[in-house]
């Protein structure tokens, strides 16, 4: 799966399974060198948000689950029905007085993830338990822009500011 960002709030999604497919099929049966156009529709076109979009990430443990940001600090949860469709509730994640800047899914848990703002704040959610955060901690006195979970401890986060600061 492929998702694209825009500057006008629109988020597109792509499973370009079945074009690497067929480029496989194309190249076994074309002339090296020669060139070879595809051209696929997007699966989903998404224009919930109403500004820019910074942050998006795929869930590693529910495979076609993701979570998508705004300039205006609205988080979208995205759940799969099927191979090819979501269910994108229009009641967004609010928690940020800012812009969302990066989401992380928890490496471990399931219904967890966490963000990172303008606000220099980073938030912790649980999808189970409503739209608001579990969890919001004062990370940075500037922008925060960067947040991953520790892959060894799954309880810690990093995260990088504007200022060059970094805080765990």
């Amino acid at each position: 799966m492929l998702t694209q960002l825009a500057h006008t709030g629109h988020i597109q999604a792509w499973d370009f399974n079945s074009h690497i497919n067929a480029l496989a099929e194309s190249n076994a049966s074309t002339a090296h060198g020669a060139p070879t156009m595809f051209n696929q529709a997007p699966l989903v076109k998404f224009t919930g948000h109403k500004d820019e979009d910074y942050a998006i990430d795929w869930s590693p443990l529910v495979p076609g689950r993701l979570i998508s940001g705004d300039c205006k600090n609205f988080i979208h949860l995205w759940e799969p029905t099927s191979d090819s469709t979501w269910n994108i509730n229009s009641k967004t994640f609010v928690g940020h007085t800012a812009s969302v800047e990066d989401l992380q899914w928890s490496p471990t848990e399931q219904h967890v993830f966490t963000s990172c703002s303008v606000d220099g704040n980073i938030a912790i959610w649980d999808i189970r338990l409503g739209k608001s955060p579990a969890i919001s901690i004062k990370a940075h006195d500037a922008d925060v822009n960067v947040i991953i979970w520790n892959s060894l401890e799954s309880c810690m986060l990093a995260s990088g500011s504007d200022d060059g600061t970094f805080s765990i």
